[in-house]
């Protein structure tokens, strides 16, 4: 549900009341993504992973948490459009600035959404 893509379970654990609101969405999501992680020692493919699938002794053996996985380190180590149907005119930028925020955003206006991570 919402920016952060939360399970109704990990709503209800990180205590997100509206998850389609993107501040306490975000507030919540990603302190979680940073938690699980540390969690899994840095290892990408594994953080990714248990935040697609939940936290478990080991990664699922299902395509559909490896392809997010996949997706995702695209977009973060190369920028990639990641669109299923690759069609999307605006690729998907993220950016860091210098104090450590995040900018994400399709388009060169203000209108990014950023993160303090």
């Amino acid at each position: 549900m919402g920016l952060m893509q939360l399970m109704p379970q990990t709503a209800r654990e990180l205590r997100v009341k509206n998850a389609f609101n993107p501040e306490p969405n975000g507030d919540a999501g990603v302190p979680h993504l940073r938690y699980l992680l540390e969690n899994y020692n840095g290892a990408v493919n594994l953080t990714l992973a248990a935040y697609n699938a939940g936290e478990g002794p080991g990664v699922p053996h299902c395509p559909e948490t490896w392809n997010y996985g996949k997706r995702i380190t695209n977009l973060y180590y190369r920028g990639y459009d990641l669109t299923s149907s690759g069609t999307s005119k605006d690729p998907v930028r993220v950016q860091r600035d210098a104090r450590g925020v995040f900018y994400i955003s399709n388009t060169d206006s203000v209108g990014s959404i950023c993160f303090k991570s």
